[in-house]
């Protein structure tokens, strides 16, 4: 296999940005878009020179032939059924996050798509942000000593808006969760990549400024297998709001991460390390589908596959869970074995 073609399903959002990566990368085609607003699909259709359909049944019945890949740009309460739909025609799957709006689904999907030899992966980016993966990596590789704990702050702002031009973002049932699930998951996934294995979590959700089902305000504590605990607050409720971080703090010194996409990393007391990642693209974005495209293709390591996913997925279902019991949760480790 010399090109990995991709299927489109959804245009909205985010699918502008990777489309573009998809398009300008040399081992990449995309090959087919679907969407169920004909308007759209029709639209970038026409942009990029593809054919489309406008439900997923048409595409499996007459499309899917020579798809490798389907990328999945959808609202958060479809990522099942689509990723059900893609491991039964035995295609692979890129997804955006979450990778299931319970956790129940996502370890089904997961054990699922290992029996049936087909590859799942998550956009979660910034496990191609070059400065993510040297926190990371650093932290993992023990550059820091023992840690003692960590933080993620994501005061956003999201305006009324940012909920009624996409109502399904603010409805429990569709959306699966505010603020933690959409904006922070990014961000807390770094940290689990970085500190390892969760063991419990305490949480508390609240919604304080939207007229919204889902929270606007999430925090929890996370304790991992190492002994490490973690500190955690998303915000869709700020005016204004501020800039990300994300804080790691060891016996040997300090990992300060600053920003998003365009991001700094401050390390303190500890020498600056640097990893190599075998990825190339524009921005993290790029580099993120020039990965999956090589561990479709060559069966190379992947850092955001489906299965490292359920670590996340299980933290943010367990602060959810906390909040409406007022307990501590346990998670079971054994699902990422």
């Amino acid at each position: 296999m010399n090109q990995l073609n991709f299927a489109a399903i959804g245009t909205g959002g985010i699918f502008k940005t990777v489309q573009f990566m998809i398009q300008r990368n040399k081992r990449a085609k995309l090959a087919c878009i679907v969407d169920i607003n004909e308007e759209s699909a029709k639209k970038w259709s026409e942009k990029l020179g593809t054919p489309y359909c406008c439900s997923t049944d048409e595409f499996y019945e007459d499309y899917c032939k020579d798809i490798d890949a389907v990328y999945i740009a959808t609202p958060h309460f479809t990522h099942t059924s689509m990723m059900d739909d893609a491991i039964d025609n035995n295609i692979n799957i890129f997804i955006e996050k979450p990778l299931t709006t319970k956790l129940d689904d996502a370890i089904r999907i997961v054990n699922k798509a290992e029996k049936e030899g087909v590859k799942i992966g998550v956009d979660f980016q910034n496990r191609y942000n070059p400065q993510a993966v040297n926190m990371a990596r650093a932290v993992q590789d023990g550059h820091l000593g023992k840690i003692m704990y960590g933080t993620v702050n994501v005061p956003w702002k999201r305006t009324k808006n940012y909920y009624e031009s996409s109502p399904w973002r603010g409805k429990l049932e569709t959306a699966g969760g505010g603020t933690l699930m959409t904006h922070a998951i990014h961000f807390i996934d770094i940290l689990i990549w970085a500190l390892g294995t969760p063991v419990s979590v305490s949480g508390k959700i609240a919604t304080r400024r939207h007229d919204i089902e889902v929270e606007d305000v999430g925090m929890g504590l996370i304790e991992f297998e190492s002994g490490a605990i973690a500190q955690v607050l998303s915000s869709a409720a700020n005016d204004p709001g501020a800039g990300t971080h994300i804080s790691i703090f060891g016996e040997k010194g300090n990992i300060l991460f600053r920003g998003s996409i365009f991001s700094q990393v401050k390390w303190q007391r500890v020498k600056r390390k640097k990893y190599p990642l075998d990825a190339k693209g524009l921005l993290s974005y790029g580099k993120i589908v020039d990965a999956f495209i090589s561990y479709v293709m060559r069966n190379k390591p992947f850092n955001a596959t489906g299965k490292e996913s359920l670590k996340i997925t299980a933290v943010i279902d367990a602060i959810y869970e906390s909040s409406r019991t007022g307990k501590e949760v346990s998670i079971d480790t054994s699902i990422f074995q």
